[in-house]
């Protein structure tokens, strides 16, 4: 009579019968929700060609929202490191949708100002997007907020010395502005 109902509650608790699937009790961790948030994905790159050495460029961050769900501004932030090392500027959103809490549906860009380092070479970017996400419809929640994480090699190239000096100079070649400032007696 004791092992009869020690076999019922095996077979009841799924452990009676190895390797059967989704058959157990425990098979599934203690802290983990039946509403996983879904997995959304952030793509960092350059939006323009060329990328010199010590020049201004702006990169463009994608966040990939997934279908039926939103992402709020509330936990939003970015976080960059260049190596070698270059100056982010603040990340610029478009306008999310109005709402109590503030949000976005599919893809958004955030638009970020960059000084590229001083010498040409391989340049890496690592990003760190936190965010939070909502599932929409009837059974409406809101996930903890969680981060993800990408990385970028791109190549600097040598700035030319034309370039340089008519950028400082608001433009014409070294030469030009010498021999007008020589003509001017300065």
């Amino acid at each position: 009579m004791r092992s009869s109902r020690l076999v019922c509650f095996l077979l009841v608790a799924g452990l009676a019968v190895p390797g059967a699937a989704g058959a157990g009790l425990f098979d599934s961790p203690l802290n983990q929700s039946a509403d996983e948030p879904p997995a959304l994905t952030v793509t960092l790159r350059p939006l323009s060609g060329d990328l010199p050495a010590g020049g201004q460029v702006q990169f463009g961050v994608l966040y990939n929202v997934p279908a039926g769900t939103h992402m709020t501004t509330t936990f939003q932030a970015l976080e960059f490191r260049g190596e070698p090392a270059a100056t982010f500027g603040q990340a610029v959103f478009p306008p999310p949708v109005k709402a109590e809490i503030p949000y976005y549906r599919g893809d958004v860009m955030a638009v970020v100002p960059v000084a590229l380092p001083a010498l040409p070479g391989a340049f890496t970017v690592h990003v760190e997007a936190a965010y939070q996400l909502c599932k929409e419809g009837e059974a409406a929640l809101c996930f903890p907020p969680a981060k993800a994480t990408t990385s970028l090699v791109l190549q600097v190239t040598a700035a030319t010395a034309g370039a340089n000096s008519a950028a400082a100079a608001g433009g014409g070649s070294l030469q030009d502005r010498l021999r007008h400032a020589l003509e001017k007696g300065s």
